[in-house]
């Protein structure tokens, strides 16, 4: 049974289906009689399809014994040995180490839900496969809250390579979400406050930065953090969406059959690949946006370990149909916080830092009515 042709496979990955017949160069036409392979790869022969097949178990380099005959059977049963290859899943290399770190501690996930009579918020933030796997911080953090007309949301995203990003993404979460939530709780407010109240509360959250610097004898480089504000104001029958960013992150106002309203997208910083962080400069530059609806729009913010993954470039920012595909893949896993949270876990290869993500989805079924952009 000596062989007179030379086999190969392509290569497996364990827990992705597998389907492949046996290649050869060889002229001749052969037909496969059995396939003889370890019963812990998970593969057999399927001799109808003349294939392996099935769903591979166990990576590693696997001998494959093919006995095979010319299809006019003009030849005896002839044997060859051809070798498969097995990977690994990616996802099963990745460790998940807690962190430890000695100072600024802060859980690896957390997720949220808030509700007003406009609004559902939902809020989950998950450390990244990167960070995971070395034991490190969850950079990223969100601020929410909500009374009867107005509604707060804000994302974080420290930046990976300062020490201390991880709390001034905290900080700038927390102090310019508690003053928003404080001060809009106080007397009546029009939309032109509520933007002042923006910018305010931004340098709420860079003087916190420079305190916890000074504390601590470092740069306020330490803290480097990006920084996404929305507040959500009803008023006299309109919605006012009025935000503020630096750095990178994505903020937008999309749902099916209705207009996409970027209000903001990635801000890069002088050289490619870099963004901006909240800092005195980038705070004395940055512009609040406001945006008036007649009926509650849906809305996203996201920082970019999530629309990396789903958009890849500024242009795909403005293209609905990249949006479609994100929405369809939360689907419901949206309506509950620690369904989001799971649903940050997706996989996305190269795509690995921090994720999170708030949405705030209207509670109303009102028929639609034009907006504008002021």
């Amino acid at each position: 049974m000596n062989s007179v042709a030379q086999f190969h496979f392509v290569p497996a990955y364990v827990g992705r289906a597998y389907q492949q017949v046996p290649q050869t160069q060889s002229v001749a036409q052969w037909r496969i009689c059995a396939l003889d392979i370890a019963t812990s790869t998970g593969l057999r022969f399927d001799e109808q399809q003349q294939a392996l097949v099935g769903t591979p178990q166990q990576a590693g380099q696997y001998a494959v014994q093919i006995f095979y005959q010319a299809t006019d059977k003009s030849t005896a049963i002839l044997s060859a040995v051809a070798q498969l290859t097995i990977h690994a899943d990616p996802r099963s290399l990745w460790q998940n180490i807690p962190s430890r770190p000695d100072i600024y501690p802060k859980p690896d996930s957390q997720s949220q839900m808030l509700n007003n009579s406009d609004y559902q918020l939902v809020a989950a933030s998950q450390r990244g496969r990167a960070h995971a796997h070395k034991g490190l911080c969850r950079d990223d953090d969100y601020f929410i809250a909500a009374q009867e007309n107005w509604a707060i949301a804000i994302v974080a995203d420290g930046a990976g390579s300062a020490n201390y990003s991880r709390y001034g993404a905290y900080l700038a979460c927390q102090q310019a979400g508690l003053f928003l939530q404080q001060t809009l709780n106080q007397a009546p407010c029009n939309p032109q406050q509520v933007e002042r109240y923006l910018q305010q509360a931004a340098a709420c959250a860079w003087h916190a930065i420079e305190q916890a610097a000074r504390q601590q004898h470092v740069s306020t480089n330490a803290y480097a953090t990006t920084l996404l504000i929305l507040v959500v104001w009803r008023q006299d029958g309109q919605f006012h969406y009025l935000s503020l960013g630096i750095g990178d992150g994505v903020l937008a106002l999309y749902e099916p059959e209705q207009p996409l309203v970027c209000l903001h997208q990635p801000e890069t910083g002088q050289y490619a690949g870099e963004t901006q962080f909240l800092n005195a400069q980038t705070l004395a530059q940055v512009q609040v946006k406001h945006y008036v609806s007649l009926i509650p729009r849906a809305v996203w913010l996201m920082t970019d370990g999530v629309s990396d993954a789903f958009f890849e470039s500024e242009n795909a920012l403005q293209q609905p149909q990249h949006w479609q595909q994100l929405d369809a893949q939360i689907g419901t896993t949206a309506q509950q916080a620690e369904s989001l949270l799971a649903w940050l876990d997706f996989w996305s290869a190269g795509n690995h830092d921090d994720r999170t993500i708030v949405l705030l989805r209207r509670r109303t079924n009102e028929s639609s009515h034009s907006a504008n952009s002021l």
